[in-house]
């Protein structure tokens, strides 16, 4: 299984495994936008799934955190999958058969949202008192509580929940048929 996460020219400098030519995913993640953004002189990277719109925050770490981003993506997205109370969905998902692939963003929608996103997260760890006293499970289960006109505005979460009930009952419907 293959996720294309679509990332700002600002995030492809950071990257040595991106690849030129953006691509479609068709699996139960789906494609992901991805922009690199700057909190108390801090660099983070906030991911967005284009279709549920659902996003993370993810603050820089190690010195090699642009060299593991697509690890650190999948192991932050299954740690707030689990914040989130959505452990029954993680068996669905083939992380051992994930690979991660970055490309070069090509919906200016999605680019939107992000740029939406991050005025809430730099809002967020200004009232936390900064970054290292921000809990950032609570803050992406904030963040993905807020509605947006492309998901008719719908909670972000809420999406997420529905696409993850969908690829759930027909893995299951599935099993039950044979």
């Amino acid at each position: 299984m293959t996720v294309y996460i679509q990332c700002t020219a600002k995030l492809l400098k950071k990257l040595t495994n991106n690849e030129s030519a953006p691509a479609t995913s068709s699996n139960i993640l789906g494609a992901w936008h991805a922009n690199l953004l700057r909190i108390n002189r801090k660099e983070c990277v906030v991911f967005t799934h284009d279709t549920t719109l659902y996003s993370i925050c993810v603050p820089k770490t190690t010195k090699h955190f642009f060299n593991n981003l697509d690890k650190i993506f999948l192991e932050n997205l299954i740690r707030n999958l689990e914040y989130e109370n959505l452990q029954k969905y993680i068996g669905l998902i083939p992380l051992e058969d994930s690979q991660v692939r970055f490309v070069k963003s090509t919906n200016r929608s999605v680019l939107g949202v992000i740029n939406n996103m991050t005025r809430f997260i730099e809002a967020c760890v200004y009232e936390s008192g900064g970054l290292e006293n921000t809990n950032i499970l609570e803050l992406n289960k904030y963040i993905n509580r807020v509605p947006f006109t492309p998901i008719k505005y719908n909670y972000p979460i809420e999406c997420l929940q529905g696409l993850l009930l969908k690829h759930f009952e027909a893995h299951w419907s599935a099993l039950s048929s044979k």
